[in-house]
């Protein structure tokens, strides 16, 4: 069984309620999204969260253990409706609810630790849409 960090992030935000009532809706689901994004997909003025792949998945082994040091980026994006307090609300308590995570249940092993970086501004090619970006840093025992 593989690691699959992108649905264990992604799961732990869908499980929030509070966090899941703040963000736009996508089929009729919470937009917590994951790579590669639906093509129909467009940005609201509620804020969405897209869950990349990893950047990072290096080993982590022990002598008696396999285990992963994980690195992927969680983006948050809503069009600019001249306040960011709803975005930077989102990118907050996804910080909150990933940052020194842990969970013996996990997609493929056991999380051992969870470190986020951010937000900070994320990266946007279009002027009417705003980004944050958190880099999650993840120890995973295998299973």
């Amino acid at each position: 069984m593989g690691i699959d960090a992108t649905a264990g992030v992604r799961t732990r935000l869908a499980g929030n309620a509070p966090l899941c009532a703040a963000l736009a809706l996508y089929e009729g689901a919470p937009a917590i999204l994951t790579e590669p994004m639906p093509a129909d997909y467009e940005v609201e003025s509620l804020p969405s969260i897209i869950v990349g792949e990893p950047i990072l998945n290096d080993a982590d082994d022990t002598f008696t253990d396999n285990g992963r040091d994980v690195q992927l980026r969680v983006r948050i994006y809503s069009k600019h409706n001249g306040s960011s307090i709803a975005i930077n609300a989102v990118a907050e308590a996804a910080r909150a609810l990933l940052h020194n995570w842990f969970t013996p249940t996990f997609p493929g092993g056991n999380l051992l630790a969870s470190l986020v970086s951010g937000p900070v501004a994320g990266p946007t090619s279009d002027p009417s849409i705003e980004g944050r970006l958190l880099t999650v840093s993840l120890k995973i025992k295998e299973a």
